[in-house]
Formats: C-alpha cells, structure tokens, sequence
C-alpha cells in the first residue's frame, strides 16, 4: 500500500460547546443532525450525564407524512455511575420524512437533533480502497467521471457519517459529520459506499446510509480487538508481541528520540523559546502586518527567510457568512514540521516534538470563537534544520464542514502574510543530521486493535444493517493466515453489535500490477488472499464475497472505477440479505472438474442464463488518471481461445527429452450453459486447471447477468 497512509492520519481537537466528561449531558457524534436510524430493528440511544439521574429520550416525526406516518415514541433510562445511559427505540419502518429527537435531563438544556430519517445504514470500513473519496485526491485522481458524478449527485435520502481518523478517540469523543449526497460533499463520500449506496437507495426507494470508518495502509488486525486475537493461537503470539511493542517498546524509543532530538537541540543552538500566549501580537485580529511579506500556500517558506530553519508566522483573513458558523473544520496538508494553529487568537491546533508528526490535520472550529464575517486565521511554523513548507494537495487546505477537506467550503489556498519570528544560524556542514521520530508512537494504530479500538468499538451498537468490508492489500505478505483473521473479525464485531447472523460483503481484491507472460504463481499473495476471502465466505454463515475481477484497466493499485464496485456489491446484498431472488447476485464459481482424455471439462456454478465469454478490447488505457499516457495493445495468453484466463497443469514435453509437469496457458472453449473444455497441446494428461490466477489477469468469462467468474485453483480445494 501507498506509505503516505501510515502517516495520513487525522489530529484531532474538538472543542465543542459542551463537556463530554463530568456531569454534562452529550451523545456521542453519530447522533446529530442529518442522522439516519436504522429501520425494523431496535434502536439503542446512548450517552453520558449526571450518574444517577434520569435521561428520556422522545422520537417523533417533524411533520407526519401520509404515505409512511412514523409514530412518536417515548423512552428513559438512569445514569449508572460512570454517567453512562441507553435507551432502545422500538423498530420503525422506513421514513423518508424528517423527524427529530430530544434528549433530556433535569436542569440540564435538552439536545435536539434534527432531520432524521429512517432506513438503511451499512458500516463501510477497510483501507484506502474502502477510504478513496468520490471527489478527486492527489493519490487516486478521484473515482471515474468524478466531477460529472458529484454534479448529479443531490439526493437526500442517501447519506454518510464519516468518522474521523483519530487514534486517541473512544466512545465519547469519536467525531465524525453527517451529510446528505450533493455537489459539495458527496466528493468526500467514500466512492465504493456511495455508489452502494446509490444503487441501493435507487431500488429500494428508501433512505440509506453509510458510515465511512476505512483507514488506509492498515492490516486486518488493526481491526479486530486485542481479547478476540488473543483468544486464537495462531495469531495469539503475534498479537502479544505487538500489544508489548506499542506499550513498552515503541515508549522506550520515544523516550530515547526526545532525549537525542534535545542534546541535538542544545548542539546546534536550536532552542524554542516557546510560542506566545494565544492571543499574543503574532495571531490577534489587531495585529499591524504592515510589515509582514506575501507568500503562497502550498509552498516552501526557503524565500522568505529562516533557510536554515526557525520560526515563521503566516495568516490570512477568511470572511464566514453570519448563517454558516456551525460545524466548520480547518483541515491543512502536508505539513512536516512542527506548527501551531490560531483562529482569532484562539489556539486550535499544535505538534511538537514530543507530539511527533503527521502529513494532514483538522481541527473543528468551536462556533463561539467565530466572528459572522471577518476572521483571522494563523500559523505558526517551527522548523529545525532547514525552511519549512505547507505541501499537499488544495483540496486538503481548507476551511468546510467536513474534517478531510474536498471541494466545498472556503479555499485557503492563494495569498497569505509572513513573518519571521526566529532564524537559527547556518546549519554548519557535516553536522549531524536532526534525529528522526521514533517509529511505534506514530503508527502504532496501524498494528494490533489499534483502529478497533479507536474507530469500530465507539460505533457499536448504533444499529446497522451490515458491513462492507473491502481490505486485504496489506495482509499480502501472509496471505495464509487471512481467513482465520477474516474469520476472527466477523466473530468480533457481531459480539459487539450483539447480532450472529450481521451481514458482511467481503470485497476480493481487484485486478493490479503488471500482466504477466506465464501462467499464475502460486505463491502470488494477492492471488492468495483472493481466495482466502472466497474460503472464508463459504465457510462462514451470512457472509459473502463480491468479485472485482475487471474493474481496474490499469492494474493501478486503487482503481478509479469504482461504479461496478459498488453496483456488484449492491447486486449482492440485494439477492443475500434482502432475498431479492429477481436478483442475480453472483458470477460463475467453480463446482467441480472431470478429465476426459487430454481435456479438462469445468463445471460452474451460478451461471445464470449460460456462461458467456465476454469480447475483450484490442487495447487497454495504461493510466487511468494520465490519459496522455495512451494505450497499448492487449496481449491475449491464448490467442485462439474463445475464453482467456485458464492455465492447465500437467506433462508437458521438454526440449532435452522426457516430460515434467508445467503449467501452461490454456484454451477454454464454453461446451454447455454451465461448462467450459480446457485444453493445451502442451499438456497431455491434465492434472490441474487454474482460472485468474494473477494479479492482473486476462479473462473474460462471465454470465449473462454480466457478472465475472471467480478465479480458482483445482489442486487446493477451492471448491
């Protein structure tokens, strides 16, 4: 996976109007505005408030709706004495219609969340394929027609929560935005849930959700809690070593950074004074600038003074509309070094050394520190041996309501003002280098439970309908263990959703890499943790895999088409979960094999309306984002074969004399609605036939509903 993700995670700082600890009545952030509730299943309500008194909880309508009246509901619980409450709303039945909710306690101001609908919601988690947004972003160049999409995109009954990614989060203090589809903010919808989503809520007609919790370059164990990987010994000892890693050891070596990034320090006469009080000259409203120097952002800061490093102040003014000071975040990308972030003086936003570094940050905006109108907005950058720079992507630096940036909201990106607050003295040549941030403090949500613990178990229970889970990229490096672990985190999370029959699509790797000129390696991780997805759906109860063979032209490794991803995985929840049996949910899957001679017959399963060998293209784009890049010619592995993709394994004759058992492409030829005929001059006596056993194969096998065939190996069980 892409490295940037290992550092593209999300500091966080609300400051929101209310306490989330103590006595204060709240809820967590997936009960707002905009929310919608799960139909024809209870509803858990839960918060936090004074122990010992009690909470009611009042579900009604906005305003009634003749075709699909929701009727008023009334429910109270008690704080237990950590302040903790529940409530569960009885089942209702879908609502396009808004309603509302007021939580209340005594001598305390009630909570009301608005615009609630009722209906479907789906869980949307895994790595940066599942995290890839619609709208365009530096290291995907946005979904397929991405602009065209985002501009026909309005629709309010198909929603996202979009969690964010902060590693210090628990129940209490998961932030996260409901929004409803439209041209400024579905660019921010994960692109494989929105278009789940919108094939969904297109034929089930009623409101649906996702809730986006995917973070990219993560293994499967980050999602899975530390008891449920503990409880299984074959992951148990790899478990154990990282839980000792991220507590003992990856302390002791930030322990042993600070202390060699101060002596360093203290060398090379790197000393921070320390910044100013908020509010101070440098950040205030009034500050006179007139002395202070234009520079453009996103860029380096070497022109302006500090080259070998030191203290730099930039700010701007941002003008925000009297109506629109709610539920605003400033997101800022590719900043390296360390930095604070004043708005009007208030501070909402710092790194330090001991604090370590991230690529893009958010902080949410408290609403009583916004002016309706003229703002000041500052940043104060420290670096160490060399200038500083605010990199990345304009969409990442802006002002929205959303916490990852995108196209909407106020640019911040163009003209700021500068001055330099500190320059340290010429780094002297030969000196050594600045020491580097010790590994384990930064990233240690990426290995064991880190991301459960953070970005699942806040979620739970909040009623679902069932999870999307597209993942598997960085667990190719120890392919054999994945279907346990698939196995272990489907356990997992049912337990904490308190639901055994919860329903999980599992998204088989795409397509990726480069063609290859021999028949698939068995060894190949990616190819392995395709079928180890497919073993375990089989295996497991209301769990499913859809197929994402040909849906990446390039073999780039997060494919822009994203449309057929979603629209397969909306066929297949369709006919499995909702048992739409008008729906055909699934290509062709192997069944069995039977030799007859030199030949090989496969039979197929699902081969609805008779197997059909697709016509493939003379040419295929070589970068889907760079299209000046051209195309280049299609390369067929069996050029006379009416299917591609089939390998047959067996005695092929050798130059010196004798045979040895090889595989070779083979040519497949379709001989009934549910059979294919393998066959190669090469190979006599067959033993064993593979299909799609590559990274980026050639194939083209399908069913009349359009739908790939599953790749398959015969020799290891895949049936």
């Amino acid at each position: 996976m892409n490295t940037n993700f290992c550092s593209r995670v999300i500091m966080i700082l609300t400051m929101a109007g209310v306490s989330l600890y103590g006595s204060e009545l709240s809820l967590p952030s997936l009960f707002r505005d905009n929310m919608v509730i799960q139909r024809n299943k209870p509803v858990p309500v839960w918060g936090w408030g004074e122990a010992g008194k009690d909470v009611t909880v009042e579900f009604s309508p906005a305003a009634r709706s003749t075709d699909s009246p929701q009727a008023g509901q009334k429910k109270t619980a008690k704080a237990d004495q950590q302040g903790k409450w529940m409530v569960n709303l009885d089942p209702m039945h879908a609502n396009s219609e808004s309603c509302k909710m007021v939580v209340s306690t005594s001598n305390k101001e009630p909570i009301t969340i608005n615009n609630i609908l009722v209906g479907d919601v789906w869980l949307c988690s895994g790595q940066s394929n599942m995290e890839m947004p619609v709208g365009y972003m530096s290291w995907t160049g946005g979904a397929l027609n991405y602009e065209e999409e985002i501009s026909k995109s309005a629709n309010p009954l198909l929603r996202q929560f979009n969690a964010v990614h902060d590693f210090r989060a628990n129940s209490q203090t998961l932030a996260g935005t409901w929004s409803a589809a439209d041209k400024n903010t579905t660019g921010n919808f994960s692109a494989t849930g929105y278009f789940f989503a919108r094939e969904l809520q297109k034929n089930l007609k009623i409101p649906v959700a996702i809730i986006t919790a995917a973070v990219g370059a993560t293994p499967i164990e980050a999602w899975i809690s530390r008891e449920k990987l503990l409880s299984d010994p074959r992951i148990a000892d790899l478990a154990a070593k990282q839980a000792e890693d991220i507590t003992v050891g990856a302390k002791k070596r930030h322990a042993e950074y600070l202390v060699a990034h101060s002596v360093w320090r203290e060398k090379y006469g790197r000393i921070d004074a320390g910044a100013p009080v908020d509010g101070n000259a440098m950040a205030a409203a009034a500050t006179d600038t007139s002395d202070w120097k234009p520079v453009t952002f996103p860029g380096s800061t070497g022109k302006i003074g500090a080259t070998h490093g030191g203290i730099t102040w930039f700010r701007r003014e941002v003008e925000i509309p009297a109506g629109d000071t709610e539920g605003l975040w400033i997101t800022l990308p590719g900043i390296r070094d360390f930095f604070a972030v004043y708005f009007n003086g208030v501070k909402l936003l710092s790194t330090s050394v001991d604090q370590g570094h991230r690529v893009l940050y958010a902080a949410k905006i408290p609403k009583q520190v916004i002016n309706p109108g003229k703002n000041v907005l500052a940043i104060r950058l420290q670096t160490y041996s060399g200038a500083g720079a605010i990199g990345g992507r304009p969409e990442h630096f802006r002002i929205s309501k959303s916490h990852v940036g995108g196209n909407d909201g106020i640019p911040l990106a163009g003209e700021w003002l500068c001055k330099v607050e500190t320059e340290y003295a010429t780094y002297p040549r030969g000196a050594d280098r600045e020491p580097t941030e010790a590994p384990g403090i930064g990233t240690y949500y990426h290995h064991t439970s880190g991301w459960f613990d953070h970005l699942i178990a806040p979620l739970a229970p909040y009623s679902i309908a069932g999870c999307l889970w597209y993942q598997g990229e960085h667990n190719a490096g120890r392919p054999a263990e994945y279907q346990n672990l698939l196995k272990l985190l489907t356990a997992d999370w049912r337990k904490y959703w308190g639901a055994d029959d919860l329903p999980f699509l599992i998204f088989q790797l795409p397509d990726r890499g480069q063609r290859t000129e021999k028949p698939g390696d068995e060894e190949d991780g990616w190819v392995l943790i395709r079928e180890a997805q497919q073993k375990a759906a089989i295996e497991l109860s209301h769990v499913s895999t859809v197929n994402l063979l040909n849906t990446c032209e390039d073999g780039d490794l997060h494919p822009r088409n994203k449309q057929d991803v979603g629209q397969r995985a909306a066929r297949m929840a369709q006919a499995v979960v909702y048992g739409d049996r008008s729906v055909v949910a699934s290509g062709p899957m192997y069944e069995a094999m039977t030799i007859k001679g030199n030949k090989a017959v496969i039979k197929f399963k699902n081969a609805d309306g008779g197997l059909v060998a697709k016509k493939l293209p003379a040419t295929y784009k070589v970068n889907l984002t760079k299209p000046e890049l051209g195309e280049m010619p299609l390369v067929l592995p069996s050029p006379n074969s009416e299917v591609q993709g089939f390998a047959i394994y067996g005695a092929v004759p050798l130059a010196e004399g004798g045979t040895s058992n090889q595989w070779a492409w083979a040519d497949g030829k379709i001989v009934s609605d549910s059979t294919v005929e393998v066959s190669s001059d090469k190979v006599a006596k067959p033993l064993a036939v593979r299909y799609a056993w590559e990274q980026l194969p050639v194939c083209n096998l399908y069913n009349k509903a359009g739908l790939p065939a599953y790749q398959f190996r015969t020799e290891k069980g895949s049936e």
